[in-house]
């Protein structure tokens, strides 16, 4: 299942175990695809934070709160949050 959590930030639930962060990020950024504003093209980004239950957190606050706090830190790795335009890094610390 899939949520806006707020602003450009989104919830997946997974059944089970769900799929390791690399294997989700490489088929998120399989699909993202730069937007044309104004007449320029706009590249896109993804940062992601996992957390499993119950490794993480037994409730629904602490499981975000250790998702959020690894989608920070994935934010801020070099490398990590490719665009997805020309393959050059795009390293953004605002939301995007």
């Amino acid at each position: 299942m899939v949520a806006r959590y707020g602003g450009d930030e989104f919830v997946i639930l997974f059944p089970g175990k769900g799929p390791r962060q690399e294997t989700l990020r490489s088929r998120i950024r399989e699909h993202l695809k730069p937007v044309t504003f104004v007449g320029a093209e706009v590249p896109l980004s993804v940062s992601l934070g996992m957390a499993r239950y119950p490794a993480d957190g037994e409730n629904i606050d602490a499981l975000l709160s250790v998702a959020d706090a690894r989608m920070y830190t994935d934010k801020d790795s070099p490398g990590t949050n490719d665009s997805c335009a020309d393959g050059e890094p795009l390293l953004w610390k605002e939301e995007n």
